[in-house]
């Protein structure tokens, strides 16, 4: 019910003609009591949705991965069971001069198990022909980076050489392998 300009009467919605609503929404009658209430509300509104724009904004990039990021996965060209020859330090090839021996790499998706075959170096007790697992620590650029029980330091890298595979450990050493057949 809205209160007429002949004072304390009061009409119905649906006895107001469309002059009477036009010179209610001209004069401000209606509009000037529930003007400040939609715009108090219409405000806030866009005060939340702004603020919660704004939270999203700080907190979607801690979620989303970079375009840069190295992934854990090892590229599919290094995939595969690669071989080494065995390694000497004189021409003269016996157990006594061997230092590194023939090695086989078996290379999958996120995981390098390699394992020592053939003839051991005499001295030295750290050889054996056990399998051991190294796992992917990051992969990008043709690097990828390994962990975990691994020939002479803590870190290994492989990368790809032509045909080649390029096994390399911490302090500047490293191997090149072929594709065992």
């Amino acid at each position: 019910m809205i209160p007429s300009d002949h004072g304390t009467e009061f009409l119905q919605l649906a006895d107001i003609s469309d002059e009477q609503w036009a010179a209610i929404f001209y004069d401000g009658d209606i509009l000037g009591m529930y003007q400040n209430t939609y715009l108090e509300r219409g405000v806030m509104k866009f005060r939340k949705i702004l603020l919660s724009l704004m939270v999203l904004d700080l907190v979607l990039p801690l979620f989303t991965v970079s375009a840069n990021a190295s992934s854990k996965k090892i590229p599919k060209n290094l995939r595969g069971t690669w071989v080494s020859k065995a390694q000497y330090n004189s021409k003269h090839h016996s157990k006594k001069t061997l230092w590194l021996p023939k090695m086989r790499v078996r290379v999958y998706n996120k995981t390098v198990k390699w394992q020592f075959k053939g003839t051991l170096p005499t001295d030295g007790g750290h050889y054996d022909h056990k399998v051991y697992t190294i796992k992917t620590i990051k992969s990008s650029h043709g690097l990828t980076q390994l962990t975990g029980h691994t020939i002479f330091t803590h870190w290994n890298f492989l990368s790809r050489h032509g045909k080649e595979l390029d096994y390399g450990w911490q302090n500047g050493g490293d191997l090149f392998m072929t594709r065992a057949k």
